[in-house]
Order: C-alpha cells, then sequence, then structure tokens
C-alpha cells in the first residue's frame, strides 16, 4: 500500500494542476504548471521509496505527466510572451510570498541570520524562551513565517502558524484556543478533536496545555506556535485586555507552561513591542522572550530584487537608476516591490526598455507617493496614532535641526523609523517616507 507521503504528494499534484486549469490569468498559468514540473519530480522520489506493488508501474506515468506538462508549459508561455512586451512581473505589491509559487521562492531571500538564530536559541536554551519577532509594518514577516518550515531542518521542527485575520465574529481567549488546536492537528495531520465546553478561558488553557504536554510525550521534534499579528485589532492581545484580570492570569499560565517543558514554542509576531502593549503588560509575564528583529534588505539583496528578482527577468535600468530605487527606499520590502511592479506594468504598457529617471519619476508620483498608500498611511495613522508623534515626525521630516531626544523620538529610533544624523540630529530613514509625511503629514 502507498505511505501517507506518496498519497499526500498526489493530492497536492492534484490540487495544483486543478488549480492551474481553473485560473484565467496567463502568467499565473504558467507559474502553477511549473509548480506541476517540480511537484512531479519530487513524486518521483518518493515513488522510488515506495515498496508497494505495481509502484513501478507510476514510472511511466511520471514520464507521461511530464511531457504533458512540457507541452503545457511551452504553450502557456507563448501566449505570455504575446501580452507581455518586454518582461514577466514576478513582483508581490500587497501579498505575503509563499513557496507554493516558484516566483515567490526566487523573490523571498534566505534570512540566513534568523535562520541560525531561532534553531541555536531553541536547541540550547536551558528554559524555552518566547520568541518575539518584530518588525514594522510590511517588512516581511508573514512571508518569513510562510518560508519558516522550509527554513528550520524539517526533522528537529514542526512549524505551526495561526493568523489574527481568520478569526471570524466575537474574539476570545476560548475561541483562540479552539483555533489554535485545530491548526495542530490539520498540520500534524491528527484526528480532530474537540475540547471540554467551558466559558472559563483559565480552565480552557489547562486543557489545551494538557493536548500540548500530550503531544510533547509522543513527538519527537519541537512544536513551533507562531501567532501572527498577535498585536493587531483582532489578534491575541485583543482577547487578552478584553478583561486584563483574566488575560494576566492566562499570560503567566503560558509564562509557566513554557518554562516547564522544552518540546514547545511559542512565537508572537508583530509590530509592537511587548512593553508598549497596554494592560496587562507583556513583558512582566515573558522576562525570557527573544525578541528577533526583521528589518529592510541589505543593499546587495535590495539590489537583486530590483536587477534580478527571477531568471530571465527582461527589465533594464538605465544607469543609476537601480540605485537610485535603493536610496529611496532603503531596501523596504513594500517598497521595493511596489515600484519594481509599477515600473514593470509601464515599460510593458509602454514597450520602453530600459527605464530612466524620468520613469521611475511619474511611477513615483502617479502610483507610490499617495495619500492613502501603504506603508506610510499605516505608518501615520497607526504608529503615529497620538499627536505629540506626529508632531515630532513632521518636525524631523522638515530638517528643522536639533531635535529634543523626547520620549516620541527614542520610540522611533528604536522602531527603526528615524536615525541619527551628524548634523541634524536625527532624519527619516527612508527618504520616501520624509517625502510622504512633507506632502500629506497634516
Amino acid at each position: 500500500m502507498p505511505s501517507t507521503i506518496w498519497r499526500d504528494k498526489i493530492g497536492e499534484l492534484r490540487d495544483t494542476l486543478a488549480a492551474a486549469e481553473d485560473t484565467t490569468a496567463v502568467v499565473n498559468q504558467l507559474t502553477l504548471y511549473q509548480n506541476c514540473k517540480e511537484l512531479v519530480e519530487e513524486f518521483r522520489q518518493i515513488n522510488l521509496r515506495e515498496t508497494f506493488k505495481g509502484r513501478e508501474e507510476f514510472f511511466a506515468v511520471i514520464d507521461h505527466w511530464n511531457r504533458v506538462l512540457d507541452n503545457q508549459i511551452q504553450e502557456t508561455a507563448k501566449k505570455v510572451n504575446e501580452i507581455q512586451a518586454v518582461t514577466l512581473n514576478p513582483y508581490s505589491k500587497g501579498s505575503a510570498l509563499t513557496p507554493e509559487i516558484a516566483q515567490n521562492r526566487s523573490l523571498f531571500l534566505d534570512r540566513a541570520d534568523i535562520r541560525e538564530e531561532l534553531s541555536l536559541k531553541i536547541q540550547t536554551s536551558v528554559i524555552m524562551p518566547t520568541f518575539l519577532i518584530l518588525g514594522q509594518r510590511r517588512v516581511g514577516k508573514t512571508s518569513l513565517l510562510n518560508f519558516l518550515p522550509s527554513l528550520l531542518d524539517p526533522t528537529l521542527f514542526d512549524v505551526v502558524v495561526v493568523d489574527a485575520q481568520a478569526l471570524s465574529g466575537e474574539v476570545s481567549l476560548i475561541k483562540w484556543l479552539v483555533y489554535w488546536r485545530s491548526r495542530i492537528e490539520s498540520k500534524l495531520k491528527l484526528p480532530a478533536t474537540e475540547p471540554a465546553a467551558t466559558t472559563d478561558a483559565l480552565s480552557a488553557w489547562d486543557e489545551f496545555a494538557a493536548f500540548l504536554d500530550g503531544l510533547a510525550q509522543t513527538r519527537k521534534r519541537r512544536l513551533i506556535l507562531a501567532m501572527d499579528e498577535y498585536d493587531e485589532d483582532r489578534g491575541f492581545h485583543y482577547a487578552i485586555r478584553q478583561d486584563p484580570e483574566v488575560g494576566a492570569a492566562f499570560l503567566g499560565r503560558m509564562r509557566a507552561f513554557s518554562q516547564q517543558q522544552k518540546m514547545v514554542v511559542f512565537m508572537f509576531v508583530g509590530a509592537t513591542n511587548f512593553s508598549d502593549l497596554p494592560e496587562p503588560k507583556w513583558s512582566k509575564y515573558f522576562v525570557h522572550v527573544h525578541e528577533v528583529r526583521v528589518d529592510y534588505l541589505s543593499e546587495q539583496a535590495s539590489m537583486q530584487i530590483i536587477e534580478r528578482p527571477i531568471p530571465g527577468f527582461g527589465l533594464r535600468y538605465a544607469e543609476g537608476v537601480a540605485a537610485h530605487i535603493y536610496h529611496l527606499t532603503q531596501g523596504h520590502p513594500h517598497l521595493l516591490h511596489t515600484i519594481c511592479s509599477d515600473l514593470v506594468d509601464y515599460a510593458n504598457m509602454k514597450v520602453k526598455n530600459p527605464v530612466d529617471r524620468d520613469d521611475l519619476a511619474y511611477i513615483l508620483q502617479s502610483k507610490v507617493l499617495l495619500g492613502g498608500a501603504q506603508p506610510f498611511s499605516v505608518f501615520w495613522d497607526e504608529f503615529c496614532e497620538k499627536e505629540s508623534m506626529k508632531e515630532a515626525v513632521r518636525a524631523i521630516a522638515a530638517r528643522e535641526g536639533n531635535i529634543a531626544k523626547t520620549a516620541e523620538v527614542r520610540k522611533l529610533l528604536d522602531y527603526g523609523f528615524i536615525v541619527p544624523d551628524q548634523a541634524l540630529g536625527f532624519r527619516m530613514r527612508v527618504p520616501l517616507f520624509e517625502e510622504w509625511v512633507k506632502e500629506y503629514g497634516y
């Protein structure tokens, strides 16, 4: 009888092929057919290790699949070339990168430093740390989570990601625990179970902790439970602060559980430090938190995204344009993808290659530096929610100089929105943020 891995790979191939045949976007269709080719090769390798009677017959089937897919890829590529005058557009303007899409795997640059830090800390800690993956909005934290299972050693870790946006209706701690449990069972391919009905969040936690203990006794791999956007409006912290007294006790039990075992790792992912959260104070309970910063891309990585995002990328830049894009963005991932995506669309529409400084200026004014555009508006409306913070940012963007190191300035510095400047005291880290604030920061 075929193994579970064999059957799962067949199912994954079937689903990907169905998605390719259902989509009407030929660029996406080409990507999905290419993904199918990779899945067929993975299936071939799995089939080589199988021992069930009749497995040899599937090698002929695999060869047939490859011939059919080669034809589909060739025909679809012709259609793509007919509508793409200069090059394919591989960039992701608004959504997180996922490993299921081949182009995304080229665009996601392996954050080896973060991978090594997480792996080493988990495996060498006497007391299991709680991780805080901290970074500004739109810098790639969710993309990192999507790729985390492939970055870490799959023989040592299982990664289960829960998303704050997945819950509907009223958000509560009990509802969160039910969701966590279902996600864990789905990810680990365990039979679905129903927790006992209760209205007491602390009793619900005790049962959930027993569920996790049971997993730890039967599994050799550590379980990383990652909570994306934990600090968002409908995130985990939202549920915690509905009743600060119960929330504080809940956090205390999470801390105690984390310190008493070494198989389950809690990972919170968001844009807010524990010390900046309203009551209850998370920093009081997770004193052993290990903070990992997700920052902008390096200059080298940024230039790769701009000039060589995927093999065969056809867009070219006039002298100095690519370097100027890096200067304006300082490697901010969302801004890089947005600007480059709009430039590709512009070049295809105008049938122009290479693009020059005037083309870049047009894209910035017509597509990027707009009043409600991300990531500027979320910075202004959320991070700079208080008027005192807005005043500090306006003064820095205006380059007034002699900026006092107030609480607002210290926070801007800590979260990486400003940097020290010898002449001015402080300046905006990303020039495009400065331009946006000057235009729309009122």
